[in-house]
Parts: C-alpha cells; structure tokens; sequence
C-alpha cells in the first residue's frame, strides 16, 4: 500500500466528537498502523499477538468486542475528525475526579506533523480542565516523549520498558 503524505489541513475543520460505537473498526486500525510501527511488525495480526502476550485476551484493543467492553468499564475515547473521517483519538481513565491517565494517544500516519496532535492534546486538556481534572498521566514511548514535552508534559521519573511516565499539572486555579 502507497501512503500518500497529507502536505497540509485547515485546523479549523477539526472536530472533536465523544466515542460512538460506528468509530471502532477506525481507531483500532490507527492504533494498528501505529503499533505494527513500533512492534517492527508488518502485520496487524503479529500486533494482536504482542499484544496479547503481554495484556491477556481482554485487552481493549484487540477487537471492537473488547473495546466496546472497556468503554461499558469507563474507557473514555474521544476522536479528532477531518471531513468527517477519524484522523486521531485519544482514550483515557479517570483514576479520581481530578486526575486522568491517557491509555492511548495516536494520530493517523498521513496526518502527522502537521500540528493536528498539539491542536488534538490541547483540546483535550480544554475538556478535562472544564471537568474540574487537575492532573493528566500518560506513559509514552520514549520517542514520543520529545512531542508531549512540547506540550508542556514532564517525566515523573518511571520508567517502563520503552515507555516513559509523563505527568502535566492543567488547572491552577485551585
């Protein structure tokens, strides 16, 4: 398959839409396309697998049963449209009322580096700070850690593997 590179997008037609049940076959084929990029894997299939190995046949991203279950258990999954096609998402836990952890965070390969992540990640930080969340964690792979640094996010000090544990403090009002 020929990628064909993204040069440019409005950022003002990006949409942030809450998950709805017609978005799944799209984000689990996003979090393929990045996942058989870090696993060096050419198939989604040798994903799965990973995957499994390390998570158990209940991991939310296995299959759009076993998401669908995650979000009944409190996943929360947000999507990023351009002209109405899914070109990121973001999934997260409330730990408490005022802290979130980011499970997953990816944007689609063609539409990278072209400032949607920042524009998607502040987004984001606008909805949690309006829900009176304070503090957001996510583990990163170490080379995605230069971008959420940018964004103002710091490292804890965990190290997992390849992932590093970030933290960033949004609301100071309290």
């Amino acid at each position: 398959m020929i990628h064909q590179m993204v040069q440019s997008i409005d950022l003002k037609k990006l949409k942030v839409e809450k998950f709805e049940e017609k978005y799944a076959k799209d984000i689990l084929n996003i979090y393929f396309e990045s996942y058989r990029k870090i696993y060096r894997c050419r198939y989604s299939e040798d994903v799965i697998k990973i995957e499994k190995s390390i998570y158990g046949e209940s991991y939310s991203y296995l299959n759009e049963e076993n998401l669908l279950n995650s979000i009944k258990k409190g996943l929360n999954i947000l999507v990023c449209l351009y002209n109405n096609k899914i070109i990121a998402f973001v999934s997260f836990w409330f730990w408490d009322k005022k802290t979130v952890y980011i499970d997953e965070f990816h944007v689609k390969k063609d539409y990278r580096g072209l400032g949607i992540g920042s524009w998607f990640l502040r987004k984001l930080e606008e909805i949690l700070r309006s829900k009176g969340v304070r503090k957001i964690i996510l583990d990163s792979y170490i080379k995605s850690v230069e971008f959420f640094h940018k964004q103002g996010y710091r490292p804890t000090g965990k190290r997992f593997g390849e992932y590093v544990r970030l933290k960033k403090l949004i609301d100071f009002t309290t």
